[in-house]
């Protein structure tokens, strides 16, 4: 385990659990951003379309994961305040990775996840490649 990649986790008297650095170490890699990053603008870009609207962190992560509920408990020791600084940091550290991939983007208003240049730029090819089959 690299401590310094534990943005999400501050408590000097104990490491973070394992299967939370499993998690994360998971889903920032270069095959887990692919992957994760991927599906998590997949399910935007259908919940943009059922809702017209973006899913919320929450709602993300649940759908796509990894989801802090399935995870491991964190320590009796941590506060409820520090818990849920936790669960935030980690989970936009990851949405950062997948951000900085291209998959997807937000802005400061609640549900306002969208998916980001690098899927709009491979459906576009998608929707093109289907469109020259189709007129074959």
């Amino acid at each position: 385990m690299e401590p310094a990649k534990w943005h999400w986790w501050h408590d000097a008297e104990e490491n973070p659990p394992e299967d939370w650095v499993h998690a994360f170490d998971e889903a920032t890699s270069d095959i887990g951003t692919a992957v994760r990053g991927l599906e998590a603008a997949i399910y935007i870009a259908r919940t943009r379309k059922r809702t017209g609207k973006g899913p919320t962190f929450s709602e993300l992560f649940r759908a796509v994961g990894p989801d802090p509920r399935n995870l491991e408990p964190l320590p009796r020791t941590i506060s409820s305040v520090e818990r849920n600084r936790v669960v935030g940091q980690f989970r936009m550290l990851i949405a950062h990775a997948w951000g900085r991939a291209g998959w997807i983007a937000w802005g400061i208003e609640t549900h306002s996840l969208r998916v980001g240049p690098r899927f709009r730029a491979a459906a576009r090819r998608h929707r093109t490649t289907k469109t020259s089959i189709e007129h074959m």
